[in-house]
């Protein structure tokens, strides 16, 4: 289960990083 939840943390965090990422291209 940790894990997991960690796993799904990182993703979240890479998600995150990528959004900006393509905010700052607009």
């Amino acid at each position: 289960m940790k894990r997991f939840v960690r796993t799904e943390i990182t993703t979240t965090c890479m998600i995150k990083k990528q959004s900006k990422v393509i905010d700052r291209d607009k």
